[in-house]
């Protein structure tokens, strides 16, 4: 699974992994400001749009209604209405003379015209069954912000009128010389100090005149052969330790949306009523999971991962719905519903260690070119490996040790499919 990582040389025992961060920062009328990682496509970074409550037949302005009038965030100097997000959104009237006297709200959808014109008609219909056709007419003046509006109702129930109480509007404060609404973005660039300690320790226990034997009769260097052995050992040994690491992230992979869980068994028919033709039919709905954490991912960390970690038996499976996705359409009977999903997923790398439970399958971002600041999965490297002798009480001791050190730097990249129920459909 070293694959996935990004393989760092160090000259020191001690690293500093730099990561730079961009956090937006936007001051709301209500004077709360709130604060973003950018680029974030799950959140609005700039100034919302502010309900302000509108009475009908006299002159509203929306400065004095603003949560941030009276703070002195919102005023005609320090701020100005945005013409392309005022609207009236609800109106509330009331309908007397019917069997009760009744309270409802019409939604609706009216903005102002280059002008400033408000014009729209709309059907309002209380509780007891009464419709009336209405019309609301008005205007607002962008640098004062007064709105004004009329609203008149005709209803075909005899004695049944309707009469507006009032309506909702939104409306959004640009800056003009003040700071609400307006996006402040910082660099933060943050420095993680990571010891590269000792790892792997393997002592060689074999006496000195052996190794002489070997050598000069066999012409073996016992050494070397045991060496190369602890070497692939260590290489092994670093899959438990990704596996290791990425277990105890989970918690932070939830805490981005990047989790996803499966159970199997919802799938599997013990009674032989319906049991699906291959392993693969129950899989299939393994991808659409992968599919989401790839988008979270995404949507998080500004990137696709390209690989996916998983177990023996689960990565067989996986490999074989990758092939079954792409040759689908070779065999030219039609569309295949189920591509769609897969689309991402065909293109990703599996990768597959004993080290890892076949119930997990971790999405992983790789960067290019080796980038540090990018960088994810990260294999550090100090001494891949080194050779210490050593003499105690005449006896001679070879111990063969590395100091590196996995880190995951960043886990916005990686997220995680928990697949239980698996046992009856993989024969475990």
């Amino acid at each position: 699974m070293t694959q996935v990582t990004t393989t760092y040389p160090t000259s020191k025992g001690i690293v500093t992994i730099p990561k730079i961060e961009l956090h937006a920062s936007v001051l709301k009328t209500d004077g709360t400001t709130s604060t973003y990682l950018m680029p974030r496509a799950t959140e609005l970074v700039r100034g919302a749009a502010e309900l302000i409550s509108l009475t009908p037949n006299v002159s509203n302005n929306l400065f004095e209604l603003s949560d941030g009038y009276s703070t002195g965030l919102v005023s005609t100097t320090l701020t100005r209405i945005n013409k392309r997000y005022f609207m009236i959104t609800n109106v509330i009237v009331t309908g007397t003379g019917g069997a009760t006297d009744t309270t409802t709200t019409a939604t609706i959808n009216v903005r102002p015209d280059a002008r400033g014109q408000l014009n729209k008609s709309f059907t309002a219909t209380d509780a007891n069954g009464d419709i009336a056709a209405c019309t609301i007419i008005g205007h607002i003046d962008w640098d004062t912000g007064a709105v004004q509006y009329s609203v008149t109702c005709t209803t075909t129930s005899a004695g049944v009128t309707f009469t507006t109480d009032h309506s909702i509007g939104k409306t959004v404060f640009s800056p003009r010389s003040g700071d609400v609404g307006r996006v402040k973005v910082q660099l933060k660039i943050k420095g993680w100090d990571v010891d590269v300690d000792s790892r792997d320790d393997f002592e060689i226990e074999l006496e000195t005149e052996v190794l002489q034997d070997y050598k000069d009769i066999y012409n073996v260097d016992l050494i070397k052969t045991i060496s190369e052995a602890i070497k692939t050992q260590i290489l092994l040994n670093k899959d438990h330790d990704i596996a290791y690491f990425l277990t105890a992230a989970e918690a932070e992979m939830s805490d981005w949306g990047a989790s996803q869980a499966l159970d199997m068994s919802d799938f599997y028919d013990g009674g032989s009523v319906t049991v699906p033709a291959t392993v693969s039919d129950v899989f299939k709905s393994v991808v659409p999971r992968i599919a989401i954490v790839n988008r979270v991912i995404q949507q998080n960390f500004g990137a696709s991962p390209q690989y996916l970690l998983t177990g023996l038996n689960t990565s067989a499976i996986l490999e074989s719905l990758q092939q079954y996705a792409t040759n689908f359409f070779d065999s030219n009977k039609g569309d295949f519903g189920f591509i769609g999903n897969a689309a991402a997923f065909s293109k990703q790398t599996i990768l597959y260690s004993p080290a890892i439970s076949d119930s997990k399958i971790y999405p992983i971002y790789k960067a290019p070119a080796d980038n540090l600041s990018r960088s994810v999965l990260i294999d550090l490297v100090y001494k891949p490996l080194y050779i210490v002798e050593e003499i105690t009480n005449s006896l001679k001791r070879t111990f063969v040790k590395s100091r590196t050190a996995i880190e995951i730097s960043d886990t916005r990249a990686v997220g995680v499919i928990t697949v239980s129920g698996t046992d009856e459909i993989l024969g475990a």
